[in-house]
């Protein structure tokens, strides 16, 4: 999404775009196309897929082969079909395939901007238990020589947070250049009026969820072992025993759905819908009262700005998390939503009813959602700053 963002803004500055990307469909582990594929969007944007094998599990061998096998791909790929551009933006991760097309670049003169959207290979490092990271950073070695060769000769940087960029900075071990750039993860809005759509409302009613008359927080994206909502399933337990006109609604789906199911099992008041398409989210998310980001703290984590938060201010919705670190402070400090401790059940509760209970609390804090979203979160604007970067970048070609 970030690159067919970038893409589409290019496109409107006037430039001619190739976004070369894998054929496996990660949100959705699914293949796009069984084979090399060249999609002719317009005149001035193309899109290449390159084939993998893909996976099923998000952490797993599975996914680190599909990773491999994708750089080798594109490797041969580039060596027949690459072309010469002006100037390359990288998405990193996959470690793997940013290697292969920086190899590439380095060897035809092209400056890069590399954009970090996660801390990889740390974050695998990260879920080894604490006695055992020695070994886990042995292992996981190679990646970590990859990332600092792409990082290193990279022109300049593009990163979701302050403390990515740092991060960045490292790993690269560099100074900063005035073409780095912190570029949230952003959204367009959408027509205010569709949030009125009486088709979608209708379909929301017939999955227990009546737009309007219920109190919605909800949440959408993978469920994984990255969250926790052990503190979520107390309070809703606690609110459908006071009979609260409360629907706690899970969209998505991942390994842990199962497991999340049973911990919320012979609850009225969640609902569990899969996958939905961005119409139906919509709707949803303009008519609840929190969007939930109940991510678990880590390093990693707690250093970045997810997307959900981002896509929850573009609409005025505030957020409730029990992330640390800049999510944090970014919900305190500007009174977008509230946070609460991962372990402190009763506490999630009490804020839970206190804000349930104070109508006025909702329209401040998505009145101040709606603010940050345009001094630090708008489309145009850091799209506009990442065109005007490009450009910059363009200038230097060797």
């Amino acid at each position: 999404m970030r690159a067919m963002n970038l893409a589409d803004a290019l496109v409107a500055a006037g430039h001619s775009v190739t976004i070369w990307s894998s054929a496996f469909y990660h949100q959705e582990t699914r293949h796009r196309a069984s084979e090399y594929q060249c999609i002719n969007i317009s005149s001035s944007l193309e899109v290449r897929l390159i084939p993998s094998p893909g996976y099923v599990r998000n952490i797993g061998l599975g996914r680190l082969f599909d990773h491999l096998l994708l750089a080798w791909n594109l490797k041969q790929i580039l060596k027949n079909d690459g072309g010469i551009p002006d100037v390359a933006f990288i998405g990193f991760p996959p470690i793997e395939f940013a290697y292969s097309a920086v190899r590439y670049l380095n060897g035809k003169g092209i400056p890069y901007m590399l954009d970090a959207k996660d801390m990889w290979p740390d974050y695998f490092v990260e879920k080894i238990p604490s006695q055992l990271r020695f070994m886990g950073r042995v292992i996981f070695y190679p990646w970590f020589l990859l990332t600092e060769y792409s990082f290193k000769h990279a022109a300049a940087f593009s990163t979701i947070s302050n403390g990515y960029l740092s991060w960045m900075y490292r790993v690269s071990r560099r100074d900063s250049n005035p073409l780095d750039i912190v570029a949230p993860t952003s959204t367009t809005y959408k027509n205010e009026a569709f949030a009125d759509n009486a088709d979608i409302i209708t379909t929301w009613a017939k999955n227990g969820v009546l737009i309007g008359q219920h109190k919605i927080f909800y949440y959408a994206g993978t469920i994984n072992k990255t969250l926790d909502f052990d503190s979520l399933v107390y309070t809703a337990k606690k609110l459908a025993d006071i009979e609260c006109q409360f629907r706690l609604v899970i969209c998505g789906d991942g390994p842990e759905k199962e497991n999340l199911q049973q911990q919320f099992n012979g609850l009225n008041n969640v609902v569990f819908t899969g996958w939905v398409n961005k119409d139906m989210l919509y709707v949803l998310a303009k008519n609840a009262l929190a969007s939930l980001i109940p991510y678990r703290n880590s390093e990693t984590f707690a250093m970045g700005i997810p997307n959900k938060l981002s896509d929850a201010l573009s609409i005025g919705v505030p957020v409730i998390s029990c992330l640390g670190g800049e999510v944090n402070r970014l919900i305190n400090d500007n009174e977008i939503g509230f946070c609460y401790d991962h372990d402190k059940s009763e506490q999630l509760l009490a804020r839970c009813l206190n804000y349930l209970n104070n109508p006025k609390l909702f329209l401040n804090y998505s009145k101040k959602a709606k603010q940050i979203y345009k001094t630090r979160f708008d489309f145009e604007v850091i799209y506009g700053a990442l065109v005007k970067n490009m450009n910059e970048l363009g200038k230097m070609q060797k």
